[in-house]
């Protein structure tokens, strides 16, 4: 069994790019769990008005995510993908992991991948997106040593997405 933990910034639309590199990729084998099928995670941590509501939130979606990798499993010629997010920023708060280092250290993805949004010249770069993907980053290198997974950053360009689905598709195939 093949496991890939994908992660992003809301702004971009990794289902898409995930279904596409999973279709591009030839693979029939790979089941995909999505956080975004899970509820409005973002939203909900948005109006969390403290850490204990964090906390509150992010375990109601780790036990979702337990329940469905538990199911999903059960199959071992069935390969993984699991798209979620790795930090939020919580007004006032600051960032949280959204998933338990419990996760990497049980399920050992085989690699995590983030996406990584690259601002075009001319283009205003987003400093709270900035600051996102950073945490992201640093929350991801944490993970992968922790769980021995390897890590791949792939940068995203809104203008050319096909190439973010075509670096995908080719971690995929291996």
């Amino acid at each position: 069994m093949k496991m890939i933990f994908v992660c992003s910034p809301e702004q971009i639309d990794t289902k898409t790019i995930i279904n596409l590199a999973i279709q591009r990729s030839g693979k029939k084998s790979f089941s995909l769990i999505n956080f975004e099928d899970m509820g409005d995670m973002p939203g909900e941590m948005r109006n969390a008005n403290s850490m204990i509501m964090t906390k509150q939130i992010t375990s109601v979606y780790y036990e979702e995510l337990e329940k469905r990798m538990i199911s999903s499993m059960k199959d071992p010629s069935e390969n993984l993908i699991i798209n979620g997010f790795l930090a939020l920023e919580i007004p006032v708060i600051g960032y949280v992991h959204t998933i338990p280092d419990t996760f990497f250290r049980v399920y050992k993805p085989d690699m995590i991948v983030i996406f990584e949004k690259v601002f075009m010249a001319g283009e205003d770069e987003d400093e709270s997106l900035i600051e996102h993907q950073k945490m992201s980053r640093d929350f991801a290198v944490n993970y992968a040593l922790l769980s021995g997974s390897m890590l791949k950053i792939i940068k995203f360009r809104e203008n050319n997405m096909m190439d973010a689905v075509n670096e995908l598709s080719a971690i995929i195939k291996r």
